[in-house]
């Protein structure tokens, strides 16, 4: 795991009461800049003492944002949950814009 040192305060953390609110949360999701050409932004998931984990990012083919783990990671049961409200979040709100913009 590489130990991300100049990590920006993160702009998104999960919260525990939309998972249930029983156990701490251990993951953050930091939005990257989005590349030029690109719709959709790239999140990169990091630990509480700023460890990258890997990064959540759309995948055209699946339709639907997926879960890129890095190399050599640990995921507990918890951080998995967080990952797929995560995961069904974005989605959720891609599809939303989607709508929005077919009207």
């Amino acid at each position: 795991m590489v130990q991300k040192e100049n990590v920006p305060d993160v702009v998104r953390n999960q919260r525990s009461e939309k998972m249930g609110g029983s156990y701490k949360i251990h993951i953050n999701f930091y939005m990257l800049p989005k590349p030029k050409g690109r719709k959709t932004y790239i999140w990169e998931i990091i630990t509480l003492d700023r460890t990258h984990l890997g990064y959540i990012k759309f995948d055209g083919a699946w339709r639907q944002f997926i879960c890129e783990p890095a190399d050599d990671t640990k995921w507990s049961a918890s951080c998995f949950d967080q990952i797929s409200a995560f995961l069904k979040e974005q989605s959720t709100e891609w599809r939303n814009s989607i709508k929005r913009r077919s009207k």
